[in-house]
């Protein structure tokens, strides 16, 4: 396992409140690596599983920052879906909105995109896909960071019935 992961979680279990473990220190860690590695888990379960073992969410980024849709605080489409059904935009993950994104028709989202896109609608306020368009139609709109394009190609562009049909049964 690569040294900053081992300092990382060995901080963590500093700092994180456990008293007890029922497992070594060195047990701990292979069990950590062995989720991480887990090819046969989604990233939310390696998430969950993870989160089960004591650690934090941001601990829990850092473990996973080499899975696209588990490094930026969980969720997946079905969570995504929920919060837009639900008019919670600005509740979105970076982790659910590429998940939502890759349901669409818009060209694959990165870390840093979706981080851009969740600050736009927790900076602003926009919670529903209505709300969401009619700040996008104002002319001259000032996105800061974000292509204007993308998000309303994810979000205003793609029915929500087209996304949920990329639900797996």
């Amino acid at each position: 396992m690569p040294r900053c992961i081992c300092l990382l979680v060995i901080l963590a279990l500093a700092g994180c409140g456990l008293r007890r473990f029922e497992h070594s220190p060195g047990t701990f860690l292979e069990d950590v690596e062995d989720v991480r590695t887990d090819a046969s888990l989604t990233p939310q379960e390696k998430r969950d599983s993870l989160r089960a073992m004591g650690l934090s969410d941001e601990i829990i980024n850092g473990v996973l920052r080499e899975e696209r849709l588990g490094n930026q605080f969980g969720g997946d489409l079905r969570t995504a879906i929920d919060k837009v059904l639900d008019s919670q935009l600005a509740s979105l993950t970076p982790d659910e909105t590429q998940a939502y994104a890759d349901a669409t028709e818009a060209p694959q989202v990165s870390d840093a995109d979706a981080q851009q896109i969740v600050n736009l609608f927790e900076e602003v306020g926009l919670d529903s896909v209505t709300e969401l368009e009619a700040f996008l139609d104002v002319p001259n709109q000032d996105v800061p960071g974000v292509d204007e394009e993308v998000v309303r190609t994810i979000f205003i562009d793609t029915p929500i019935t087209d996304v949920i049909a990329q639900l797996p049964e």
